[in-house]
Parts: structure tokens; C-alpha cells; sequence
């Protein structure tokens, strides 16, 4: 269902199956069908040499597609920043598109997807004040209900 919010989260490569839903929920909204409330967290490198489809992605946000928009330049700053960094920064925003219902799409490197599972259970921990055995069960139960999926390498 398209007005279901989702929140796409992908590192590097990760963004290529990611923007084939960013092009889909575009023209779904381009039918002037409704559509939720949609975050993109993405991670990089280096915002101009890596930022792969930039200008799509940035349309997207002005033309509404995407609602939200999360960056992670990992070796901009003097310190790496990884899309689960991004999510923990952001997590008021993070928790606000998450608890609308919606459902999570993570792609990239296993090792990526693992740490944002990680950091998707810390927010709900210091957030929402789950004890981690209840942040994890959430997670697992968005998995279980098909909330909750991975393409990962």
C-alpha cells in the first residue's frame, strides 16, 4: 500500500535497488495517489565523488516523495559517520516516520546492515526507553510481520 511510510536505508551501491522504490512511490504521487511519509538515510564517502544519483535523490525531497532525507559522509569529517551514526543523531526523526508504521529497507554490505539493526535497537532503547530485549523483539517482530527487510552482500 503507498501511503504506508518507508524508510529506505542504504550504503554506497545499497542505493541502486533502494531507488527503484524511490522511483515507484514517484509515480504513484506522480498519479496523484497518496503516499506516506518516506525517509532515505544514505552513506557515502565523499558527498562529490559517491553521492550516487544526487540530483534524483534531491528531487525526490522537493517534489515530496521523499519527506525525509538522512546523509552520512563517512570520510568528510574527522571522524568516520556511517548511516547508523545518522540514525542515532536523528533518532527524534528516525522514530517519527517509524512510528507511523512504516516499513524499513535496508541494502548494502552485511556488515552495514547489521550496525543498523544495532543502532535501530539503541535508538528504540534511549528513545522509547525498551529494555534491549524489547527493542530487539520489536525489530524481530517488524521482520516477522514484513516491516523489517534486508538486501544485503
Amino acid at each position: 500500500m503507498p501511503s504506508i511510510p518507508v524508510i529506505l536505508i542504504g550504503a554506497g551501491a545499497g542505493i541502486a535497488p533502494l531507488r527503484g522504490m524511490m522511483q515507484h512511490l514517484d509515480g504513484v504521487r506522480r498519479q496523484r495517489r497518496r503516499i506516506g511519509q518516506n525517509m532515505l538515510v544514505f552513506g557515502c564517502r565523499r558527498r562529490d565523488e559517491d553521492f550516487l544519483y544526487e540530483d534524483e535523490i534531491l528531487g525526490h525531497t522537493r517534489d515530496g516523495t521523499l519527506s525525509h532525507l538522512l546523509t552520512a559522509f563517512s570520510r568528510e569529517g574527522s571522524e568516520k559517520h556511517y548511516v547508523q551514526d545518522e540514525i542515532r543523531a536523528k533518532a527524534t526523526e528516525f522514530l517519527t516516520v517509524l512510528n507511523m508504521g512504516a516499513s524499513v529497507y535496508v541494502c548494502g554490505a552485511g556488515d552495514m546492515a547489521a550496525e543498523v539493526r544495532r543502532a535501530i535497537v539503541q535508538v528504540l532503547m534511549k528513545h522509547v526507553g525498551a529494555s534491549e530485549e524489547k527493542a530487539t523483539r520489536f525489530v524481530d517482530t517488524m521482520r516477522k510481520q514484513g516491516r523489517y527487510m534486508q538486501d544485503v552482500w
